[in-house]
């Protein structure tokens, strides 16, 4: 049995010799760990900042009881300042300019007597013994007293009567008013409720006007669509023609002109 085991081994290492050493033959070597000096220090350096802080949070701790007591005194010293008593305050000037004054004496009155030089010319004190006394008048002032009497009569001021206003002409009357008013035939153009003069009869009298044709003419009952057209050119009502007449009202018999106030019909054809 151990004669066939030994050959068994012998042919398993001729085949090792052939064949190479594998990865399972190989030995693995485990390579110590390496203790990590970085996290000591780290771990050193809070610790040690650890306690300064706790250091000085001890001192400020002990440090401000004190600060209380220190500051006690200076607070007390101002209490002391309310204990003298204030100063007398000084009498008013008013009171010992009232009494001085009640002091003094009463001035004595002193009067001078003057003599006037002119005899006509009385003294005041004649005047005041004399105020309601009648004097005899002036005659040189007669005539400044007789300018304030206001004769007896009737008023000087003439009363101002209103203006008669006439009555309003009948209707018989304003008709016959109207008509003399009014063109003679063949010489104007009934236009609603007036008559306007023509453009021939204003130029055949002899009225300096210019050449104006009306060339359309189109009436409407709502004004925004009248229109007209005046030496081929459109105009509205209330614009000015390019030859100066203003374009006053379109109507079904032309159009009213106005030049410069005359009021004139342009007719359509």
């Amino acid at each position: 049995m151990s004669f066939i085991l030994d050959a068994l081994k012998k042919s398993e290492n001729e085949r090792q010799r052939h064949v190479g050493p594998s990865l399972a033959d190989v030995h693995v070597v485990r390579r110590n760990a390496e203790r990590p000096w970085w996290v000591v220090a780290v771990a050193a350096l809070l610790v040690v900042n650890l306690g300064v802080l706790m250091v000085v949070l001890i001192r400020d701790g002990d440090a401000k009881p004190v600060q209380p007591a220190q500051q006690a005194p200076v607070q007390a010293a101002p209490q002391q300042t309310y204990n003298v008593p204030p100063p007398q305050a000084a009498p008013a000037p008013t009171q010992q300019y009232q009494y001085q004054y009640q002091q003094q004496p009463p001035a004595q009155p002193t009067y001078q007597q003057t003599v006037p030089t002119d005899p006509s010319v009385r003294s005041l004190a004649d005047e005041a013994n004399g105020y309601g006394e009648s004097y005899p008048e002036d005659p040189a002032n007669s005539h400044l007293a007789g300018a304030g009497a206001v004769p007896e009569g009737p008023p000087m001021v003439r009363q101002i009567q209103p203006p008669a206003v006439q009555p309003l002409p009948s209707g018989a009357v304003f008709e016959s008013r109207q008509a003399a008013n009014a063109p003679a035939a063949g010489t104007g153009a009934l236009v609603g409720n007036e008559t306007l003069p023509t453009f021939d009869d204003l130029v055949s009298s002899g009225t300096n006007l210019p050449d104006l044709h009306l060339d359309i003419h189109v009436n409407s009952q709502q004004p925004s669509e009248r229109f007209v057209f005046v030496n081929m050119r459109k105009y509205l009502e209330g614009e000015a023609t390019k030859e100066g007449p203003t374009v006053e009202r379109i109507t079904a018999e032309g159009v009213i002109l106005n030049q410069r106030g005359l009021r004139f019909l342009l007719p359509r054809q």
